[in-house]
């Protein structure tokens, strides 16, 4: 069903002003993630929004106690996911909220939490995507 306005279906002009989706896509594995003391940093660009994205566990950890990550920032911790199961393959959907980065020195932060010290996990590897639109960039016109 098409809503109308006043009698008539609307139209979307043709814009200049679109852009692209763009995404971080990277695998990290359980070496990376100690030789980072299980926090990873990723910069977002200014006026950059978060629209979507994923966590797919590859490989599940095997630790013996409790192994999750948690995706967000300097201003919230759980932004977009609170606790990520590692030890179970799955994926796992992001939470898009809204929130714009407005400096250069945000950061989406990617925390693994493990419940034992020492750490006992030998394997364990994800493949996280986050999708950003970076609002105000025109790079092409639709049309």
């Amino acid at each position: 069903m098409t809503s109308q306005i006043n009698g008539q279906n609307p139209v979307v002009p043709n814009l200049d002003g679109r852009q692209y989706l763009k995404y971080l896509y990277v695998q990290v594995t359980l070496a990376l993630w100690q030789a980072n003391g299980n926090q990873l940093n990723v910069s977002m660009p200014d006026n950059s929004e978060v629209v979507g994205g994923h966590v797919n566990v590859d490989t599940a950890s095997d630790d013996a106690s409790t192994d999750t990550l948690s995706v967000g920032d300097s201003g919230n911790a759980t932004r977009y996911y609170a606790a990520i199961d590692l030890k179970t393959a799955a994926r796992t959907s992001l939470t898009a909220t809204g929130y714009k980065y407005t400096s250069a020195n945000d950061k989406i932060i990617l925390k693994r939490t493990v419940g034992d010290s020492p750490e006992t996990a030998t394997v364990g590897t994800q493949t996280i995507a986050i999708g950003y639109l970076q609002l105000g960039e025109s790079k092409f016109t639709q049309g």
